[in-house]
């Protein structure tokens, strides 16, 4: 493959990429959910270096493979217990940065934006350490971990 084979391989990588980036989901009864995948630098060298059919085949692995976290992600999320019913619950949004080993197990998260209520960011680090994660399929994505930024707005309902 030539460079600007390459440059073109690359060019269309990221825009894949960035067409995928974001995931936006909200249903009535849960918190909304923001997903987004942080692109790491040795995942875009390596789809440089394969041909647009390899470099293809790459992204659609992860997307499956961040479409299978959001899934995840939805299934674990809930609305804190309140501790106390006769104040409002509390509301807000809560963006937590964690990390997804080769075995699928999280390997770090931590609040990057705060909800301003100590409760709903210990929920949000909760959903995001309990949620079921699938191995990665590292042949077929070529990394051994994925890291994701996600945005959680927690929101009580008390309509069904």
């Amino acid at each position: 493959m030539n460079t600007m084979q390459k440059t073109r391989a690359t060019q269309f990588a990221n825009l894949c990429r960035a067409l995928a980036a974001t995931f936006l989901v909200a249903a009535a009864s849960t918190p909304a959910l923001e997903l987004t995948p942080l692109a790491g630098s040795a995942a875009a060298t390596s789809l440089a270096d394969k041909s647009a059919k390899e470099a293809l085949a790459q992204l659609a692995a992860e997307k499956e493979f961040d479409v299978a976290v959001r899934d995840s992600l939805l299934a674990a999320q809930r609305y804190p217990a309140l501790k106390d019913v006769n104040r409002p619950a509390p509301q807000g949004k809560a963006t937590v940065v964690f990390g997804i080993g080769r075995d699928g197990k999280v390997t770090d998260a931590a609040v990057v934006e705060s909800s301003r209520n100590r409760q709903l960011d210990e929920a949000a680090l909760a959903i995001v350490r309990k949620a079921p994660h699938s191995p990665i399929p590292v042949e077929a994505i070529g990394e051994t971990s994925r890291r994701y930024l996600v945005t959680i707005d927690f929101r009580y309902n008390t309509n069904p």
